[in-house]
């Protein structure tokens, strides 16, 4: 009898801590403010992103010794890299560019759209 009282008690107890929380109210999607219309392409978009935040390592003279042996200035070599890219430029532990600020929310759209879109020149 004493154990279906404790079993009750900590049942009782166990739904007062419980509560059902939406996916979305525990993970909130954040409002991107960017300019989704523009077309994305390589020449116009993606290569001077590479330009500003990659090249000054990840280029034909230096991507050998301090790129990490990524190239990433042409568009055959963003085009094999770019899930790379994606990870390594996005997320609270962003690692790219090293020594660098993040990359500004509306360019990393820009480069996982032109990836969605299956990467036009």
């Amino acid at each position: 009898m004493n154990i279906k009282i404790i079993l009750m008690i900590l049942l009782a107890m166990a739904m007062t801590y419980c509560t059902f929380n939406k996916y979305d109210d525990l993970h909130p999607k954040q409002s991107i403010n960017c300019d989704t219309s523009i077309v994305i392409s390589y020449a116009k978009t993606i290569a001077p992103l590479m330009e500003k935040h990659c090249n000054n390592c990840h280029n034909v003279n230096d991507a050998a010794t301090i790129g990490g042996g990524t190239f990433l200035d042409n568009y055959d070599d963003v085009a094999n890299n770019i899930e790379d890219v994606l990870k390594s430029i996005s997320g609270k532990n962003y690692k790219m560019p090293k020594n660098g600020p993040k990359l500004d929310t509306c360019d990393i759209y820009a480069i996982q759209k032109w990836m969605n879109k299956k990467m036009p020149l």
